[in-house]
């Protein structure tokens, strides 16, 4: 410990230590020690708000977080919070509980299933502490919003997702103390180790980890040792298991694929003996990096901007079952951009999770399935958008006022008009959906307290509602000169310099195309080009197409005054834009390229700009699907006519003279 303290510069406190002894350790030199050293025997310690014990801990030792939440919510369910809001105390307080215990250590199941079940009841339980129904089942609500769900994280399926950084540390700082020791103890075959019921906790959470994390990575080959052929991710972005083709049953009995690798390339010969021609070719045609010393993994999804958790999470979500006609409506609704309480509630509504007269009766809850009101119809998920006589007179007071608000016959006419481009007026859509949620709130009212809300008053508030949502994007006080920045068109670069636009698409069966085209402060062209490729990544095919600058620029644009760089990515304009700021020492093999491909030109700026910015080189990166082409002349047997009509709307726009 002196040492400790000389090498260290630091000095023990012997008032804040303590003493853990192992349990073979005798009573008598447990006590020797503590007076030698002046630091008091404990049987638990806590570091960093993680008990060390020598013990298997149990739910007991976690008891803490239970506690946390039901304080919590204790207070928030003696005050009246929307469904909305709670939903949003959940995602935002609840959740992130348990996240820092269950990374670092091993919580049990049944603690965080009761942090699920307080959370499902303060959500549909009633403020006096009776039960409530749950309208919706817990795993449509932990679905992603994309997925028409909530977006809540559910606290038992996010802990593999939080461990998965532990073991991608692991692979990338392999030179760490901790990684050497448990590389020494355990060696570094994560994937496809089997959990004892012996194993240490540490391996246990490196286990639960590499569990989430085999989906979303894949090997970049060097020599094949450490690749399963069939369970790991080599080729392409899917285990050779999951492809739809036929494989010899002899590939079981070959242990990795080092087997098909001769001197730093694919054997071919070997390759036919399991796998069919077009495979064989597929295969060949994988890049082997004799660069690295070893096998080395990758993430699939690169310059994404996500986390670990959240690649893992989307990953997960691929394998939900979805209804694409209701997603499809739902999307809608989300663009529109609602008030949060009228957004949560056209969500039950399309759910048909609302307590309508018919969902209760059909539950046996009430005798009845006949609207309250005076229409004598059922009242279902359709009456209450579009047939209850009470919303069609809100209508035509709204309408009364100066507004044009239609009428529909179902609840899909509405799905399709609030989907339709081209009816461009948004707000008329918001003030449609908050005339539905104002009217079903004066619905309630009538229910509880006998009585029903003004029309006056009811159109009132749904006018609010639809204005505070378009409150921060049509306001009035922008000056002329704050909407001439909004991008929403090409813009030629300054005088001698030149612009280059591009893009990269994607085809569900991993054909892809990235393209650009290159101009001059006058918007004429210079290079058109597109090449195609297989790859799974769009935003891999971005970076690509940046890189791809570099194969087709000529040795007379170099002495041009700069170069601007646009494309429609964010995160990977952010990295090309960033590099030049940091310290080449310090960045991986792949910056280190990239660094140095920025270093051939002598300016180069990178912009993110809207698709609305980007129509000509999207256009160049879908047709790259074709084959590869290089147009350096606007010659009109060579160019097709929707690139000349999409050249010419981008410089009339532009305002180029």
């Amino acid at each position: 410990m002196e040492n400790y303290c000389c090498w260290t510069g630091q000095i023990i406190n012997n008032n804040k230590s303590s003493l853990i002894f192992s349990r073979n350790t005798c009573r008598r030199r447990k006590k020797r020690i503590s007076m030698l050293l002046g630091i008091k025997e404990t049987k638990d310690l806590y570091y960093l708000e993680i008990k060390l014990t020598q013990r298997r801990r149990s739910a007991t030792d976690f008891l803490h977080i239970l506690e946390k939440a039901t304080n919590k919510l204790s207070v928030w369910g003696k005050k009246f919070i929307s469904t909305a809001g709670r939903i949003t105390l959940i995602k935002s307080v609840i959740q992130a509980l348990p996240v820092y215990y269950s990374t670092l250590s091993l919580v049990p199941i049944s603690v965080l299933k009761k942090l699920v079940k307080m959370c499902r009841d303060f959500l549909w339980n009633k403020g006096d502490g009776n039960n409530g129904l749950h309208y919706v089942a817990w795993k449509d609500l932990c679905k992603p919003l994309k997925l028409g769900g909530m977006g809540i994280q559910s606290a038992v399926e996010s802990v593999e997702p939080l461990r998965a950084k532990l073991v991608w540390k692991f692979y990338n700082e392999p030179n760490s103390l901790l990684s050497k020791s448990i590389y020494a103890k355990h060696g570094n075959q994560f994937l496809h180790s089997v959990r004892s019921h012996n194993s240490s906790p540490t391996w246990k959470l490196y286990l639960s980890g590499a569990k989430a994390l085999k989906h979303i990575v894949k090997w970049n080959i060097m020599d094949g040792v450490s690749i399963n052929i069939m369970k790991d991710i080599w080729l392409l972005d899917r285990k050779l298991e999951c492809w739809p083709t036929f494989i010899s049953n002899d590939i079981d009995n070959i242990s990795n694929l080092s087997n098909f690798i001769t001197e730093g390339t694919w054997n071919a010969e070997e390759l036919k003996k399991y796998f069919g021609f077009d495979l064989v070719n597929l295969i060949c045609n994988q890049k082997i990096d004799n660069d690295i010393h070893e096998d080395k993994l990758e993430l699939l999804n690169s310059h994404s901007g996500f986390t670990l958790s959240a690649l893992i999470k989307n990953a997960n979500s691929e394998k939900m079952e979805i209804d694409l006609h209701w997603i499809n409506g739902w999307s809608c609704l989300k663009k529109l951009k609602l008030n949060p309480r009228v957004h949560h509630f056209w969500w039950r509504l399309q759910k048909n999770a609302l307590p309508t007269r018919d969902f209760l009766n059909q539950r046996k809850l009430v005798d009845g399935n006949l609207c309250p009101r005076v229409c004598c119809l059922v009242e279902d998920a359709n009456h209450i958008a579009t047939n209850c006589f009470r919303l069609n007179l809100l209508i035509n007071k709204a309408n009364s006022w100066g507004f044009e608000i239609p009428s529909f016959l179902n609840l899909n006419v509405v799905i399709s008009f609030l989907k339709d481009k081209s009816f461009n007026k948004s707000f008329i859509k918001n003030l449609y959906c908050s005339l539905v949620f104002t009217s079903w709130k004066s619905r309630n009212t009538l229910i509880h307290e006998g009585k029903e809300m003004d029309d006056g008053f009811i159109v009132t508030n749904a006018i609010t509602y639809a204005s505070t949502s378009f409150s921060y994007i049509h306001s009035n006080h922008w000056n002329a000169n704050q909407q001439m920045l909004t991008p929403y068109s090409w813009h030629p670069p300054p005088p001698g310099w030149i612009k280059i636009n591009i893009d990269a698409a994607l085809h569900c069966s991993k054909n892809a195309g990235i393209g650009g085209i290159l101009r001059d402060h006058r918007g004429r062209m210079l290079l058109a080009y597109g090449f195609s490729l297989v790859h799974w990544d769009i935003r891999k095919l971005e970076w690509l197409a940046v890189r791809s600058i570099g194969n087709i620029i000529e040795d007379w644009k170099l002495k041009s005054k700069g170069i601007i760089v646009e494309g429609d990515n964010y995160n990977v304009m952010k990295h090309f834009k960033n590099l030049s700021n940091l310290d080449k020492r310090r960045l991986n093999k792949s910056s280190k390229e990239d660094f140095d491909f920025l270093n051939n030109f002598e300016v180069i700026l990178f912009k993110y700009v809207s698709i609305n910015c980007n129509k000509v080189a999207h256009w160049c990166a879908n047709h790259a699907f074709n084959g590869n082409f290089t147009w350096d002349t606007l010659e009109v047997k060579k160019v097709p006519p929707t690139f000349f009509s999409l050249l010419k709307e981008e410089s009339d726009r532009s305002s180029i003279t």
